[in-house]
């Protein structure tokens, strides 16, 4: 119950935030814009030579698009912690968290909790209205468990990062290895099924790029039956349990080689 309140306090900080300087929300509109106009000029200049690539078209790649920039949205808002926690152990961010009676990474977590995620998500409306216009089919009960899949598929991304990102309390900054992550990112704008099958294996069981955006694509468009993406949903939780023990031990071991900054 202490982690509710703890979490709606940041809560209500978070949203004042947002009130007090609307300028960056509109801001954030208006890049989510520009990145909806490159990505749909991009690939409407290839769908312009072909129909389909690999058995995709122009509108079901859309789909996709959107459902890569909820998973953005997921990632950014609630697990976007994840990505900067080498500067934290490094730079003794993380002597003012274990002073306080609670989880230092719980508690760290709330902190970079961002509300903003409905900002973000605007790009995943605007992408799923692009594709329904260019003759994408979505079956809206498959899509909401698509988006399960997508968030839990960020959770698993998040919790990978937090164990490579806790190699800092041994190694020191992780800046090198968290922008290999970011590049590979940008695979995620393509269907995994255009890749090789080893490709996809290890975007599946690896890192979760499919459970990004293909498999809830697929799945929306009902080219998944419902027993494959339980199955799907299964793996998923494995990851999560695998990855949660991975970055649990990582940090516990981690957190007993920490001194205060300086120190």
């Amino acid at each position: 119950m202490n982690y509710l309140r703890l979490f709606l306090r940041y809560m209500r900080i978070n949203i004042n935030t947002l009130l007090e300087y609307k300028a960056s929300f509109i801001l954030g509109i208006l890049s989510s814009l520009l990145y909806i106009f490159i990505s749909f000029l991009f690939w409407g200049t290839i769908y312009s030579y072909t129909k389909t690539i690999n058995g995709w078209t122009f509108g079901q790649v859309m789909l996709v698009q959107g459902f890569f920039a909820m998973f953005l949205a997921f990632f950014w808002s609630i697990f976007h912690f994840s990505e900067h926690m080498d500067k934290l152990i490094i730079y003794g961010g993380l002597d003012r968290f274990l002073v306080r009676p609670m989880n230092p990474l719980v508690a760290y977590m709330f902190e970079m909790f961002s509300v903003d995620i409905f900002g973000r998500l605007f790009s995943t409306i605007v992408f799923f209205w692009i594709a329904l216009q260019l003759g994408a089919s979505m079956n809206i009960m498959n899509f909401a468990a698509a988006v399960v899949m997508v968030f839990l598929s960020s959770a698993i991304f998040a919790l990978i990062l937090v164990a490579l990102s806790s190699l800092a309390f041994w190694i020191g900054k992780m800046e090198s290895v968290i922008a290999v992550f970011d590049l590979v990112w940008n695979i995620s704008d393509y269907p995994i099924t255009i890749f090789p099958v080893t490709a996809q294996i290890l975007m599946t069981f690896g890192i979760p790029l499919a459970f990004m955006q293909t498999y809830p694509t697929l799945f929306t468009m009902q080219q998944l039956n419902l027993s494959y993406f339980l199955q799907l949903i299964v793996i998923e939780i494995l990851l999560i349990f695998i990855w949660l023990q991975i970055a649990t031990f990582v940090w516990n071991k981690g957190l007993k080689r920490y001194s205060s900054y300086g120190g």
